[in-house]
């Protein structure tokens, strides 16, 4: 008998700021949105989050950017879990 293969698409974040797109891969939208690294996240932003043939959209605003991408790794991680948690795809 031969048993079936699931194969698990990864997860594609694209953040748009000022018009430039930010693109990453991870295995989960958590580390999807860790793998962005916008080099400067001032203003509004867009940010997609695809899997397979899904995507979802959210408004990000410049305070939110500002504590995703800050320097502090607290602050950071507690931003990365509520955005995360906005898509559940």
């Amino acid at each position: 008998m031969a048993t079936k293969k699931t194969t698990r698409s990864a997860y594609q974040a694209t953040l748009k700021i000022g018009g430039r797109d930010y693109n990453s891969k991870g295995k989960s939208v958590f580390e999807a949105l860790e793998n962005l690294t916008p080099g400067n996240a001032k203003g509004t932003g867009v940010l997609v989050i695809k899997k397979g043939k899904e995507s979802k959209e959210r408004i990000l605003y410049p305070r939110q950017l500002t504590r995703l991408f800050a320097a502090s790794p607290m602050t950071r991680q507690a931003q990365l879990k509520g955005i995360s948690m906005l898509f559940d795809i």
